[in-house]
Protein backbone atom coordinates (compact mmCIF):
# COMPACT_ATOMS: atom_id res chain seq x y z
CA UNK A 1 0.00 0.00 0.00
CA UNK A 2 1.60 3.36 -0.87
CA UNK A 3 1.49 6.25 1.22
CA UNK A 4 1.49 9.87 0.20
CA UNK A 5 3.70 12.68 2.12
CA UNK A 6 1.40 15.56 2.96
CA UNK A 7 2.61 18.50 1.87
CA UNK A 8 4.01 21.03 4.36
CA UNK A 9 1.46 23.96 4.92
CA UNK A 10 3.03 27.34 3.77
CA UNK A 11 3.06 30.30 6.29
CA UNK A 12 0.33 32.45 4.93
CA UNK A 13 2.82 35.70 5.58
CA UNK A 14 5.29 33.47 3.32
CA UNK A 15 2.29 33.02 0.63
CA UNK A 16 1.56 36.64 0.55
CA UNK A 17 5.42 37.27 0.04
CA UNK A 18 5.91 34.88 -2.45
CA UNK A 19 2.94 36.24 -5.18
CA UNK A 20 3.87 39.88 -4.52
CA UNK A 21 7.71 38.71 -5.55
CA UNK A 22 6.03 36.98 -9.00
CA UNK A 23 5.00 40.11 -9.98
CA UNK A 24 7.74 42.29 -9.10
CA UNK A 25 10.28 40.29 -9.55
CA UNK A 26 10.64 40.29 -13.69
CA UNK A 27 9.88 44.14 -12.90
CA UNK A 28 13.17 44.49 -10.75
CA UNK A 29 15.22 42.46 -13.32
CA UNK A 30 14.17 44.62 -16.10
CA UNK A 31 14.62 47.45 -15.11
CA UNK A 32 18.07 47.01 -13.81
CA UNK A 33 19.08 45.34 -16.84
CA UNK A 34 18.02 48.65 -18.91
CA UNK A 35 19.44 50.97 -15.92
CA UNK A 36 23.19 49.15 -16.43
CA UNK A 37 22.92 49.06 -20.38
CA UNK A 38 21.97 52.94 -20.42
CA UNK A 39 24.12 54.08 -17.07
CA UNK A 40 27.25 52.36 -18.77
CA UNK A 41 26.57 53.35 -22.15
CA UNK A 42 26.03 57.31 -20.96
CA UNK A 43 29.14 56.68 -18.55
CA UNK A 44 30.97 55.82 -21.59
CA UNK A 45 30.23 59.15 -23.49
CA UNK A 46 31.10 61.51 -20.14
CA UNK A 47 35.22 59.35 -20.61
CA UNK A 48 35.14 59.95 -24.14
CA UNK A 49 34.52 64.08 -22.80
CA UNK A 50 37.04 63.60 -19.97
CA UNK A 51 34.35 64.13 -17.25
CA UNK A 52 33.84 61.81 -14.10
CA UNK A 53 30.88 59.21 -14.04
CA UNK A 54 30.42 59.84 -10.63
CA UNK A 55 27.86 62.59 -11.08
CA UNK A 56 25.80 59.93 -13.21
CA UNK A 57 25.96 57.32 -10.72
CA UNK A 58 24.93 60.30 -7.67
CA UNK A 59 21.98 61.00 -10.69
CA UNK A 60 20.50 57.78 -11.22
CA UNK A 61 20.21 57.16 -7.28
CA UNK A 62 17.97 60.23 -7.27
CA UNK A 63 15.64 58.50 -10.20
CA UNK A 64 15.77 55.06 -9.36
CA UNK A 65 13.93 55.81 -6.16
CA UNK A 66 10.83 56.17 -8.35
CA UNK A 67 10.75 52.75 -10.00
CA UNK A 68 10.32 50.44 -6.94
CA UNK A 69 7.95 53.27 -5.26
CA UNK A 70 6.07 52.62 -8.33
CA UNK A 71 6.49 49.10 -8.40
CA UNK A 72 5.51 48.42 -4.98
CA UNK A 73 2.49 51.22 -5.53
CA UNK A 74 0.78 49.41 -7.99
CA UNK A 75 1.55 45.71 -6.02
CA UNK A 76 -0.34 47.01 -2.98
CA UNK A 77 -3.51 48.66 -5.24
CA UNK A 78 -3.84 45.02 -7.28
CA UNK A 79 -3.47 43.37 -4.94
CA UNK A 80 -4.98 43.63 -1.69
CA UNK A 81 -8.65 43.35 -2.30
CA UNK A 82 -8.02 40.24 -3.96
CA UNK A 83 -5.89 39.38 -0.76
CA UNK A 84 -8.77 40.11 2.01
CA UNK A 85 -10.97 38.24 -1.02
CA UNK A 86 -8.98 35.29 -1.00
CA UNK A 87 -9.73 35.13 2.58
CA UNK A 88 -6.51 36.23 4.05
CA UNK A 89 -6.43 39.15 6.41
CA UNK A 90 -5.07 42.49 6.52
CA UNK A 91 -2.00 41.48 9.06
CA UNK A 92 -1.09 38.90 6.82
CA UNK A 93 -0.71 41.82 4.04
CA UNK A 94 1.02 44.42 5.70
CA UNK A 95 3.81 41.60 7.34
CA UNK A 96 4.11 40.19 3.67
CA UNK A 97 4.67 44.01 2.17
CA UNK A 98 6.86 44.86 4.86
CA UNK A 99 8.73 41.88 3.91
CA UNK A 100 8.59 42.82 0.17
CA UNK A 101 9.75 46.35 0.95
CA UNK A 102 13.03 45.15 3.24
CA UNK A 103 13.84 42.39 0.98
CA UNK A 104 14.22 44.76 -2.26
CA UNK A 105 15.26 47.39 -0.63
CA UNK A 106 18.76 45.27 0.10
CA UNK A 107 18.59 43.63 -3.23
CA UNK A 108 18.30 47.66 -5.17
CA UNK A 109 20.98 48.85 -2.58
CA UNK A 110 23.53 46.44 -3.64
CA UNK A 111 22.87 46.12 -7.44
CA UNK A 112 23.39 50.24 -6.86
CA UNK A 113 26.73 49.86 -5.63
CA UNK A 114 27.95 47.86 -8.25
CA UNK A 115 26.23 50.13 -10.54
CA UNK A 116 28.58 52.87 -8.96
CA UNK A 117 31.62 50.83 -8.85
CA UNK A 118 31.04 49.33 -12.67
CA UNK A 119 31.28 53.23 -13.53
CA UNK A 120 34.17 53.63 -11.31
CA UNK A 121 35.96 50.94 -13.01
CA UNK A 122 35.24 51.99 -16.25
CA UNK A 123 36.10 55.23 -16.05
CA UNK A 124 39.79 54.14 -14.52
CA UNK A 125 40.06 51.50 -17.33
CA UNK A 126 39.86 54.00 -20.01
CA UNK A 127 42.03 56.89 -18.23
CA UNK A 128 44.35 55.01 -16.50
CA UNK A 129 43.84 55.82 -12.91
CA UNK A 130 44.29 53.51 -10.26
CA UNK A 131 40.94 51.58 -10.05
CA UNK A 132 41.32 51.26 -6.22
CA UNK A 133 42.37 54.30 -5.86
CA UNK A 134 39.81 56.02 -7.31
CA UNK A 135 36.71 54.33 -5.86
CA UNK A 136 38.34 54.90 -2.08
CA UNK A 137 38.31 58.62 -3.15
CA UNK A 138 34.75 58.49 -3.94
CA UNK A 139 33.42 56.75 -0.91
CA UNK A 140 35.16 60.26 0.72
CA UNK A 141 36.04 58.47 4.01
CA UNK A 142 32.89 56.71 4.71
CA UNK A 143 32.82 52.71 5.09
CA UNK A 144 31.48 51.00 2.31
CA UNK A 145 28.46 49.79 4.71
CA UNK A 146 27.65 53.00 5.35
CA UNK A 147 27.04 53.87 1.85
CA UNK A 148 25.51 50.51 1.06
CA UNK A 149 23.03 51.73 4.46
CA UNK A 150 22.35 54.79 2.78
CA UNK A 151 21.05 53.42 -0.39
CA UNK A 152 19.37 50.62 1.31
CA UNK A 153 17.38 53.11 3.82
CA UNK A 154 16.57 55.46 0.73
CA UNK A 155 14.98 52.50 -1.40
CA UNK A 156 13.64 50.94 1.74
CA UNK A 157 11.58 54.39 2.43
CA UNK A 158 10.38 54.52 -1.12
CA UNK A 159 9.39 51.10 -1.18
CA UNK A 160 7.35 51.18 2.00
CA UNK A 161 5.69 54.56 0.75
CA UNK A 162 5.03 52.91 -2.24
CA UNK A 163 2.98 50.13 -0.31
CA UNK A 164 1.26 52.92 1.67
CA UNK A 165 -0.13 54.76 -0.86
CA UNK A 166 -1.32 51.98 -3.14
CA UNK A 167 -3.04 51.01 0.11
CA UNK A 168 -4.82 54.59 0.49
CA UNK A 169 -5.82 54.71 -3.06
CA UNK A 170 -7.06 51.26 -2.80
CA UNK A 171 -9.22 51.32 0.32
CA UNK A 172 -10.62 55.36 -0.47
CA UNK A 173 -11.53 53.74 -3.42
CA UNK A 174 -13.77 51.10 -2.26
CA UNK A 175 -15.09 53.12 0.92
CA UNK A 176 -15.86 56.54 -1.28
CA UNK A 177 -16.26 54.98 -4.85
CA UNK A 178 -13.22 55.67 -7.80
CA UNK A 179 -13.83 59.31 -8.53
CA UNK A 180 -13.95 60.47 -5.24
CA UNK A 181 -11.49 57.99 -3.28
CA UNK A 182 -8.54 58.72 -5.78
CA UNK A 183 -9.07 62.60 -5.48
CA UNK A 184 -8.83 61.99 -1.24
CA UNK A 185 -6.29 59.58 -1.62
CA UNK A 186 -4.30 62.35 -3.63
CA UNK A 187 -4.80 65.02 -1.39
CA UNK A 188 -3.01 62.97 1.13
CA UNK A 189 0.21 62.16 -1.14
CA UNK A 190 2.27 64.77 0.76
CA UNK A 191 1.81 62.87 3.76
CA UNK A 192 1.99 59.21 2.06
CA UNK A 193 4.44 59.83 -0.61
CA UNK A 194 6.53 62.77 1.27
CA UNK A 195 8.62 60.94 3.58
CA UNK A 196 10.65 59.95 -0.18
CA UNK A 197 11.36 63.46 -0.52
CA UNK A 198 12.52 63.92 2.69
CA UNK A 199 15.01 61.17 2.94
CA UNK A 200 16.50 62.16 -0.51
CA UNK A 201 16.97 65.35 0.94
CA UNK A 202 18.90 63.85 3.93
CA UNK A 203 20.85 61.53 2.09
CA UNK A 204 21.86 64.17 -0.33
CA UNK A 205 23.06 66.45 2.20
CA UNK A 206 25.19 63.63 3.81
CA UNK A 207 28.38 65.52 2.16
CA UNK A 208 30.64 62.95 2.65
CA UNK A 209 28.65 60.29 0.40
CA UNK A 210 29.18 62.53 -2.47
CA UNK A 211 32.93 64.13 -2.44
CA UNK A 212 33.15 65.24 -5.73
CA UNK A 213 29.32 67.19 -5.65
CA UNK A 214 29.53 70.91 -4.94
CA UNK A 215 28.66 72.20 -1.94
CA UNK A 216 27.78 75.67 -2.61
CA UNK A 217 24.34 76.40 -1.51
CA UNK A 218 23.92 73.53 0.71
CA UNK A 219 21.07 74.91 2.83
CA UNK A 220 22.51 72.17 5.72
CA UNK A 221 24.79 69.38 5.98
CA UNK A 222 24.88 66.23 7.94
CA UNK A 223 27.52 63.48 8.44
CA UNK A 224 26.16 59.94 6.51
CA UNK A 225 25.68 58.30 9.78
CA UNK A 226 22.91 60.95 10.98
CA UNK A 227 21.58 60.90 7.64
CA UNK A 228 21.13 57.20 7.83
CA UNK A 229 19.72 57.00 11.29
CA UNK A 230 16.93 59.16 10.60
CA UNK A 231 16.12 57.92 7.37
CA UNK A 232 15.96 54.70 9.66
CA UNK A 233 13.53 56.63 11.72
CA UNK A 234 11.61 57.43 9.26
CA UNK A 235 11.25 54.32 7.56
CA UNK A 236 10.05 53.25 10.72
CA UNK A 237 7.10 55.53 11.09
CA UNK A 238 6.46 55.30 7.83
CA UNK A 239 5.69 51.42 8.48
CA UNK A 240 4.04 51.80 11.56
CA UNK A 241 1.86 54.46 9.35
CA UNK A 242 0.83 51.07 6.93
CA UNK A 243 0.54 48.89 9.50
CA UNK A 244 -2.35 51.34 10.73
CA UNK A 245 -3.82 52.01 7.35
CA UNK A 246 -4.09 48.40 6.41
CA UNK A 247 -5.94 47.60 9.37
CA UNK A 248 -8.01 50.42 8.94
CA UNK A 249 -9.01 50.52 5.01
CA UNK A 250 -12.22 49.10 3.79
CA UNK A 251 -11.94 47.00 0.67
CA UNK A 252 -15.14 45.84 0.79
CA UNK A 253 -14.89 42.69 3.70
CA UNK A 254 -15.18 42.70 7.09
CA UNK A 255 -12.30 43.70 8.87
CA UNK A 256 -9.98 40.96 10.08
Amino acid sequence: MMTTLARPEVHPVTHAFRRMMRTLAPLVAGFWAIVFVAIGAYSAVLVEESRTPRLVAMATHLILVGAPFSMCLAVAVSYLRAHVAGGMTRRTFWRAALAVAAFLAVVNAVLMSILMVCAHLLYAWVTGANASVYIQLHLGGVSWPTQMAAFGTTFLVANVCGFLVGTVFSGLAASHGTPAGTWRATALLPLTAGPVLVVLALVESAHQLWPDRTRAGAAFALSATTAVGLSFAIAILVAGALVIVAQQVSVGRRRA
